[in-house]
């Protein structure tokens, strides 16, 4: 009889232990699934603000002289026709941050472009390269502030097909490489491009 008492109480140990294990496990198990909450904004987005989208445009550095990036949140209706041309006039207009400054020359004005397989074809006024003193590494920013800001878009590939330079003369003249900070790089197989030829 007093294996039979030892035996209940065992089993009523067991059985309690039992309860409490299951009731612990549920209870961890609640608390790793936390209930999901629907967000609710606190104000409906308007439609104006669906239709915003970032552009990255790259100028100089006021006190560094460095070409870095000025992100600008514009309404996507913009881009919707020649967004090349677009960006670019952000870029002959200038930056928004006061700490930045642009590098296309003043006065210079977007005549044209134009976007043909992959390639974009920019046509500026002549005060785009009548600057005097501008110097190689200034050259070179106003290049990579360019093509850099250019080739987000998609319909650009993001190669250099063909550079060439005019004057008040009736001469064009093809150019065949030119240095960007320590690379050097060959437009093609550095000989006159096919649109240079036609003109």
């Amino acid at each position: 009889m007093n294996n039979k008492k030892i035996f209940m109480y065992f089993a009523i140990i067991m059985l309690i232990m039992l309860v409490l294990g299951i009731g612990w496990i549920t209870i961890k198990n609640h608390n790793n699934n936390p209930e999901i909450k629907e967000y609710t904004p606190e104000e409906e987005i308007t439609t104006d603000q669906l239709r915003r989208t970032n552009i990255v445009l790259y100028f100089a550095n006021k006190t560094t002289g460095e070409v870095e990036t000025e992100i600008r949140q514009i309404d996507s209706k913009l881009l919707l026709e020649n967004p090349e041309k677009q960006i670019i006039k952000f870029l002959i207009e200038g930056p928004t941050n006061e700490s930045l400054t642009k590098l296309i020359p003043e006065g210079t004005k977007l005549i044209n472009t134009q976007v043909s397989k992959g390639v974009l074809y920019i046509d500026f006024s002549e005060d785009f390269i009548n600057v005097q003193n501008l110097g190689k590494e200034e050259e070179e920013k106003i290049i990579k502030s360019i093509v850099c800001t250019v080739t987000q878009i998609n319909e650009i590939n993001g190669t250099l097909e063909e550079v060439w330079g005019t004057g008040t003369a009736a001469v064009i003249s093809p150019v065949g490489k030119f240095r960007m900070g320590d690379e050097v790089m060959q437009v093609q197989d550095g000989g006159i491009g096919e649109l240079s030829q036609k003109l």
